[in-house]
């Protein structure tokens, strides 16, 4: 019986152990499948997110694409209209006639409509420049009204511009003077640069010029590598009256040219004065007494640079005048001013004083000594 007892006892122990196992098992099966799961959550996670990352990048490469594609037919719309513009231009051009594609004349009807419809194109403030892209020649533009200035801007050559009828045989534009000067002309005798502006050209040779240089602007222009000063003028062998053409007047006298050579090329008095030449450089190139004081020398200079009151006094200076340099009655007496005049002026003498004084040529003081203040009220 016992024995029986303990065999059941150790029965039940092994079948306890038994379930203990399996309930071990069991735990551990409910964790790996709990371990699937949330592996199976996050993968399905991920694989959403990247979905959801992927569409944005496509919806934002497709956006970009759109954009470009607008701005690409924009561009393309825009271009098109340019070329409307320019075939609609060359239109209005003189057909060809032929199969040959050889050029007939233009008729009466299509020049007349070309010319208005360029004038209507000025009217609408559209420039000369793109007049010229469409397809108008200078000669029509200048039949429409543009005027010297925006064709020269439109880049038509002096040739074309004087075909037309803007300048004259004679006239070059600053660009091709520029050009030819680079090239190595340097005689440009007898041309009209009437209007030009060579005011930021460099010139570093000897030229020659002539014309109606004295209407450009060439008082700017730099000299020999950028130096503004006048003195390469004459080192670059420009003659007085081309200096004069260049718009040289200050530093005239520095660049070396004498008065005898301004008044020669046409400077006239002031301009000497201004150039800052002397009375006395004056006097030798033979600018008149009339002319200096035109040019505002006192007749205080014009005695200190020897001239006689009487030909002061035919050049228009004033008994006033002769007072204030400090000269005595007598002396105005003899240069031929009259009593009146020095009365006027400021002298205190009566009118015996002003004519016998002065015949015998007495100083104040002599005269006093002679004749006393009596007669004499200086």
């Amino acid at each position: 019986m016992e024995q029986l007892v303990g065999h059941a006892l150790a029965r039940v122990d092994e079948l306890e152990k038994a379930t203990n196992e399996l309930d071990t098992k069991q735990n551990a099966m409910t964790q790996l499948m709990d371990a699937k799961q949330a592996a199976t959550a996050e993968l399905v996670n991920a694989k959403q997110a990247a979905t959801a990352e992927l569409v944005n990048a496509k919806q934002n490469a497709s956006a970009e694409l759109m954009q470009a594609l607008l701005t690409q037919v924009h561009e393309l719309r825009t271009d098109n209209r340019s070329l409307r513009a320019r075939l609609d231009a060359l239109e209005r051009q003189p057909k060809h006639s032929g199969s040959s594609g050889s050029a007939r004349p233009a008729t009466l009807a299509e020049i007349v409509e070309r010319r208005d419809a360029l004038r209507e194109i000025k009217q609408a403030g559209i420039d000369c420049r793109l007049a010229r892209a469409t397809g108008y020649s200078c000669a029509e533009a200048r039949q429409a009204g543009y005027p010297l200035l925006e064709a020269k801007a439109a880049g038509w050559s002096s040739d074309e511009l004087r075909m037309a009828g803007y300048i004259s045989s004679k006239g070059m534009s600053s660009r091709e003077f520029f050009d030819r000067y680079q090239a190595g002309t340097t005689n440009f005798s007898g041309l009209d640069f009437s209007g030009e502006d060579f005011s930021r050209m460099v010139i570093d040779k000897a030229c020659t010029f002539a014309g109606s240089l004295h209407t450009a602007r060439w008082a700017s222009a730099k000299i020999t590598g950028g130096a503004k000063t006048s003195k390469p003028f004459k080192a670059l062998g420009f003659a007085c009256s081309e200096a004069r053409s260049l718009g040289l007047l200050e530093g005239l006298r520095q660049a070396g040219y004498s008065s005898v050579q301004a008044k020669q090329a046409g400077y006239s008095c002031a301009e000497a004065k201004q150039a800052g030449y002397s009375l006395a450089e004056m006097k030798q190139a033979g600018y008149s007494l009339a002319e200096m004081k035109q040019a505002g020398y006192s007749l205080a200079e014009m005695k200190q640079a020897g001239y006689s009151l009487a030909e002061m006094k035919q050049a228009g200076y004033s008994c006033a005048e002769a007072k204030q340099a400090g000269y005595l009655p007598h002396e105005c007496s003899d240069a031929g001013f009259t009593f009146s005049e020095g009365k006027q002026s400021g002298y205190r003498h009566n009118e015996y004083c002003w004519t016998q004084g002065a015949s015998q040529g007495y100083s104040k003081l002599e005269y006093n000594r002679q004749y006393g203040e009596q007669h004499n009220r200086w």
